[in-house]
């Protein structure tokens, strides 16, 4: 079985293949994702938070708020907070989620704010999925305020050393998967999990006081095939690459995330580590 190589010209609509890619699929995932994934990445909420100085009465924008959890807890804090992102179903489950916050249609490589606007720019899980992460590096430092800071988060990288969640599902499409090129072409997902190549970068857009660190998540199931509803109906990238796979490909690569998965059960409960990077900078 075959696939067409992903045609990256821009289109009518202003996007890349990369950010249509982006827009479709989590337009496609916006009413299962909080449900599936969102109680994963919101654990992330309170080292995020503290890395970005939120506390109360300041002005905080939310970049790829997706269903707006941490939105959520920076106004839990007493920050004013806008949460914005381009794709529309997440902004609607975000409003119906968290009525009372201000949820605004937004690019995050094109912000629709004034300079130095913010006290405060946080963005969970969102920049890996951005087609030009410099760019939206760029508006973040730009809408900052001086003093500012800017705290993001990745996925940290699979690792031989430390089996993780993304660790069970590169093992099972690389030893499984027919179709390698389902995918449109975009930006590296491991380039912000280095802290030396955040570093660099940020610093290259004005940033400064640049840090990295990992921090512990984990993904909880009652059983292993479970860990597949979750890949099904909240991570885009990984379900349109098992879906491109032939028949019996995309079985095997199923009853092998399932195996390995099952490696990770304990007293009734499947907890796989997922732990990312978390990213601070501070806006001169």
């Amino acid at each position: 079985m075959s696939a067409n190589k992903p045609d990256n010209r821009e289109t009518a609509t202003g996007m890349d293949a990369h950010a249509q890619f982006e827009h479709r699929t989590w337009g496609e995932m916006h009413e299962t994702y909080d449900s599936h994934f969102g109680r994963i990445t919101v654990q992330a909420a309170d080292d995020l938070l503290s890395a970005a100085g939120v506390k109360k009465g300041i002005g905080v924008l939310e970049v790829a708020c997706g269903t707006g959890n941490i939105s959520r807890a920076a106004t839990e804090a007493g920050a004013v907070v806008i949460g914005i992102d381009f794709v529309d179903g997440m902004l609607s489950e975000a409003r119906r989620l968290h009525p009372g916050i201000d949820f605004r249609p937004g690019d995050a490589q094109a912000l629709p704010f004034e300079e130095e606007t913010f006290d405060a720019v946080v963005c969970n899980f969102g920049v890996h999925h951005f087609s030009e992460p410099l760019v939206a590096l760029g508006e973040a430092h730009r809408v900052l305020k001086s003093g500012g800071r800017y705290a993001f988060t990745v996925w940290s990288p699979p690792s031989d050393v430390k089996v993780n969640f993304r660790q069970i599902i590169r093992e099972a499409v690389n030893e499984h998967a027919d179709v390698q090129d389902a995918l449109p072409p975009g930006p590296s997902e491991s380039h912000f999990a280095s802290p030396e190549n955040c570093a660099r970068t940020l610093e290259g857009v004005g940033f400064r006081d640049v840090s990295t660190i990992e921090i512990p998540l984990l993904g909880a199931w009652p059983r292993p095939e479970q860990v597949l509803d979750t890949i099904y109906n909240a991570m885009a990238r990984s379900k349109t690459l098992i879906d491109a796979q032939s028949a019996s490909a995309k079985k095997n690569i199923e009853s092998a995330i399932v195996e390995r998965a099952r490696q990770f059960e304990q007293s009734g409960t499947v907890r796989i580590p997922m732990p990312a990077m978390l990213t601070r900078a501070r806006k001169p």
